[in-house]
């Protein structure tokens, strides 16, 4: 009898400490709250639940901002460098302008360089498209070259340099007081030996960020 009623003490003092801590369970902290990380707002949380394989990087299904496919980065310009011909031409204007000339090789399209004028387009390289043609009085071979800037929308602002034989216009938007001036450019045989078309092109290529 007395055995028995030992055991039965013995069961309560046992179950005591569980109920004690059924009624008061004890709430630990996802993490400390000195470190600012909480199971809401923490920037160490994943983006998808670590079940789903979807973390905030290295996921398949999430492109950076960077890439042409997620559609928030231009696409770059499309430029395939062309083969130069071996040689230039130069062009003089007035007071100290210059205007340098080289074709490609396939005798195209050309590289139009401006420089010595005050305008904004000072120094400015252009890649147009080059159309042969001749004067009505003229027979033989085609004595007017017109090149054309070809990113502009306008067809009748597209003119950029028009040569014939030995001579020519260098059109300029705003240029002392004139909406579109028309410049008077002539040959020069000794400067145009000093043109290096490769030099024009880098120099172009240089302007679009095609290299440093």
């Amino acid at each position: 009898m007395n055995f028995s009623i030992r055991l039965f003490c013995l069961a309560l003092l046992l179950s005591a400490p569980l109920a004690h801590a059924q009624e008061h369970p004890k709430i630990l902290p996802l993490a400390a709250p000195s470190s600012g990380k909480g199971m809401t707002g923490s920037p160490d949380l994943p983006l998808a639940a670590p079940s789903s394989g979807k973390g905030m990087t290295g996921s398949s299904e999430i492109l950076p901002l960077a890439t042409p496919q997620s559609g928030l980065a231009p696409l770059a310009h499309a430029w395939e460098r062309p083969e130069m011909a071996a040689y230039g031409t130069t062009y003089n204007g007035p007071e100290q302008l210059e205007v340098y000339v080289a074709h490609t090789k396939a005798d195209d399209h050309a590289v139009v360089k401006i420089r010595g004028i005050n305008h904004p387009l000072d120094g400015r390289v252009f890649w147009v498209k080059v159309v042969y043609s001749k004067s009505s009085q003229r027979e033989g071979f085609p004595n007017r070259i017109l090149y054309l800037d070809e990113s502009v929308k306008e067809e009748h602002l597209r003119a950029v340099l028009l040569i014939e034989d030995s001579s020519g216009m260098l059109y300029l938007p705003n240029y002392r007081g004139q909406a579109r001036a028309e410049i008077p450019v002539r040959y020069n045989r000794e400067f145009s030996r000093g043109v290096r078309p490769e030099h024009i092109l880098m120099d172009y290529e240089r302007q679009i960020g095609k290299i440093q």
